[in-house]
């Protein structure tokens, strides 16, 4: 990003900005990784095939090899905080931990399906998916299970649950079940419309994604009720797919292939991972950290010390004054801005301003510090701006 100082304005030529970068991680094995996961920017955690669980509380820089209690394929695994959690294979097999990781105690659920994901809204809550349409759910955090009637017979990848009531479930010949009723009943959204779809990821009650082989991707504006086919750019298989919220989410899949959007999907920029393997899973713990894993053992991380991953191109004229501010911040360009976004160093958004009618931001309410602004213009060509401005009281 160059920098050229006119009185107290700021011109700002965008490019590919210093400090947005996807970087690799020793993992420590190069076996097939099924799923990562971080519940902070600390607290992290993959798993994957001959029972492979490691478990890093430094953000990635060690990863530390943990007895899962099996040597099968690890395929999901759900921590609701940084103690608790739980995992899922073949043959029914879940486990349940409670320190970390440290130590993994199975739970009885009574099935011998291939179970492919497991998903808790809380400690007692949880639902797992698998082989044969099958869909069990816990009311009592995974000692007691009882097995859902789906009326369908697709192997079901991944499930994703908005509440205790309404979910989705994705799987092979693009089935899609939604319950309304948490499970109680599964209905039928969809199927031999789309591919296969590998991920389901819910943003809101409402807005949702899917997606699957040869780049399929859909999505959903009324809680899964009805499905719209949206453009990836790619043909590649898409394994997985995170939303920070509607407009800004990513995509992995073949060929270690990372795509970014800020438009709520309607376009997606290629990001550079630096992985030629498959990446099967993503997440981010807030814009600036995220984690991708795969094929042979590859981890990569993404940093972002501006404050977000977005796409930025062209050249636009961006003014922000008086910079540092106590009370208005004026924002003049000669694109119309769409959305303006003033966010923490740690990526939280404080404030949020959609269709500014003017150009003035109240910042009295903030407290003192350095804080992030992002512009997103109407005008797509012109890119997302982003600058730091310090508040003073």
């Amino acid at each position: 990003m160059k920098l050229a100082f006119f009185s107290s304005a700021l011109m700002i030529t965008l490019g590919n900005a210093i400090g947005q970068t996807w970087s690799s991680q020793v993992s420590g094995t190069t076996g097939l990784l099924s799923e990562i996961q971080f519940v902070d920017n600390n607290n992290g955690w993959f798993v994957g095939n001959t029972g492979e669980m490691r478990s890093t509380t430094d953000g990635g820089v060690n990863w530390v090899v943990e007895d899962a209690g099996t040597t099968a394929w690890i395929r999901g695994i759900h921590m609701i905080n940084a103690t608790e959690g739980w995992i899922c294979g073949p043959s029914g097999f879940v486990a349940h931990t409670v320190d970390g990781g440290t130590t993994w105690t199975p739970q009885t659920t009574g099935v011998g399906n291939e179970l492919r994901d497991i998903f808790f809204i809380d400690a007692n809550t949880g639902w797992i998916v698998g082989v044969g349409a099958l869909v069990a759910k816990t009311i009592d955090g995974g000692d007691n299970w009882t097995v859902q009637t789906t009326a369908v017979s697709a192997e079901l990848s991944t499930i994703w649950m908005t509440s205790a009531n309404n979910g989705c479930a994705v799987g092979y010949d693009g089935t899609i079940l939604r319950t309304t009723d948490g499970g109680t009943n599964w209905n039928l959204i969809t199927q031999s419309v789309y591919d296969w779809l590998n991920a389901v990821t819910f943003t809101d009650a409402n807005t949702g994604w899917a997606c699957g082989n040869t780049g399929q991707l859909v999505k959903t504006i009324d809680a899964g009720a009805n499905w719209t086919v949206e453009t990836s750019g790619t043909v590649q298989q898409l394994c997985d797919i995170h939303f920070f919220d509607a407009n800004r989410g990513w995509f992995v899949g073949g060929a270690g292939l990372i795509h970014y959007t800020d438009d709520a999907g309607a376009t997606w920029t290629p990001r550079t991972s630096g992985i030629t393997q498959t990446l099967y899973s993503i997440g981010f713990t807030d814009m600036n950290n995220g984690w991708a894993a795969g094929w042979a053992g590859n981890v990569v991380k993404w940093s972002d010390s501006l404050g977000a991953g977005l796409s930025q191109n062209s050249e636009t004229e961006l003014s922000l004054y008086p910079n540092p501010t106590q009370d208005f911040l004026f924002i003049e360009s000669d694109e119309t801005m769409k959305l303006v976004e003033i966010s923490s160093p740690s990526g939280t958004v404080v404030k949020r301003i959609v269709n500014p009618e003017n150009n003035s931001v109240d910042v009295r309410d903030l407290p003192a510090g350095l804080y992030i602004v992002t512009v997103t213009f109407d005008n797509v060509e012109a890119g997302v701006a982003r600058e730091q401005v310090v508040v003073v009281k």
